[in-house]
């Protein structure tokens, strides 16, 4: 007698407490394994909030499973940590934000979160106060601080939250390294990994004095977001360094080579910017300087300020005037190729 194949008994729908629902009668299998098994994944409908999302049937039943979703469980801890214990915590004690977490049981996110929504400022890291220009840097022109100011208008990011620090990243490593030899400082050098992009290396800086000088330059936070870069007050005779800085920070210098003759080559230097007022300054600051003209063109998602032929080759010939400059050499070595071979 062939025997019975047991029928599986559904399991009933459990309410917990807060008014979740966990639908065991609709679990089902996501076709994956686990320790030998397939996993069984359950709906739950959040007692609160009331959306529904699935768990693995394991979360489900353990003893810590409260059945609400992220947003209401952050909402929840919300109200556990009061504004006068987070200043407490973080201003009178001390505390880092996984510190504050780890003692009330919560997640370093959601206390950065508590933080913002309460207006508490949150400090630089600790590698980034210990660091600070040096006097004689911002208190006197030299090529390598219109360099500086250069790199910082092009690339650089004056922070809103920390307010007296200043970031610049950089997919050069090079140009991370000419940065802080500029400013006569050893900065901490944190690389990013992105799939498929080149690594993003980026140095932060925690200093009034200097980010009280690129302010009074006439950069602001947010510069390209909210576009407001400009003219900036920089002396003339520092233009070609601050020009140079801009240009190794997001600009270019190729040779472009026509497509029906080989043997023509046509030097090209371009300049990109979201905002139109910064290049035009720019373009007539040069006219003014080094009488070449040109004009600045939008492009689909900013604007360009391209010189080609003989108005490149004057523009770079005014730019390296010097064998020793800072600079990003890669850039340099394409003009110094150029020249060599005509």
């Amino acid at each position: 007698m062939a025997k019975r194949r047991a029928k599986k008994r559904k399991r009933r729908d459990e309410r917990l407490p807060n008014g979740s629902v966990v639908n065991w009668s609709r679990r089902f299998e996501d076709g994956t394994y686990a320790s030998g098994r397939i996993r069984l994944r359950v709906p739950v409908r959040c007692g609160q909030c009331g959306q529904v999302r699935e768990v693995g049937a394991s979360t489900a039943r353990g003893p810590k499973f409260t059945g609400l979703c992220r947003a209401c469980v952050d909402l929840g801890k919300m109200f556990q940590i009061p504004r006068s214990t987070l200043e407490h915590l973080y201003c009178e004690e001390g505390l880092t934000q996984r510190e504050i977490a780890e003692r009330l049981g919560s997640n370093p996110t959601t206390v950065g979160k508590r933080m913002k929504e309460y207006g508490i400022e949150a400090q630089p890291p600790a590698h980034v106060l210990k660091t600070a220009v040096p006097d004689e840097v911002l208190h006197r022109w030299l090529p390598e601080l219109a360099y500086v100011v250069g790199l910082v208008a092009a690339e650089g990011n004056l922070k809103k939250v920390h307010r007296n620090t200043v970031s610049f990243p950089s997919t050069d490593r090079e140009l991370i390294e000419t940065y802080q030899r500029c400013l006569g400082v050893s900065l901490h050098v944190y690389t990013q990994h992105r799939p498929g992009c080149l690594p993003r290396h980026q140095v932060t800086l925690s200093d009034p004095a200097y980010r009280g000088f690129l302010e009074g330059m006439g950069l602001t936070p947010a510069k390209t977001k909210e576009r407001t870069l400009g003219a900036l007050k920089v002396p003339d005779e520092f233009f070609h360094d601050f020009l140079r800085g801009a240009i190794d920070g997001d600009g270019s210098i190729f040779v472009r080579t026509d497509k029906r003759w080989s043997h023509s080559h046509r030097l090209v230097v371009s300049l990109t910017s979201v905002c139109r007022p910064f290049l035009v300054w720019i373009r007539d600051t040069i006219v003014r300087l080094v009488a070449v003209e040109n004009t600045v063109r939008q492009t689909e998602r900013a604007f360009t300020l391209t010189f080609t032929g003989t108005k490149a080759r004057r523009l770079l010939s005014w730019l390296y005037y010097a064998p020793d400059l800072p600079c990003l050499q890669r850039k340099r070595a394409v003009w110094e190729a150029y020249m060599r071979g005509y």
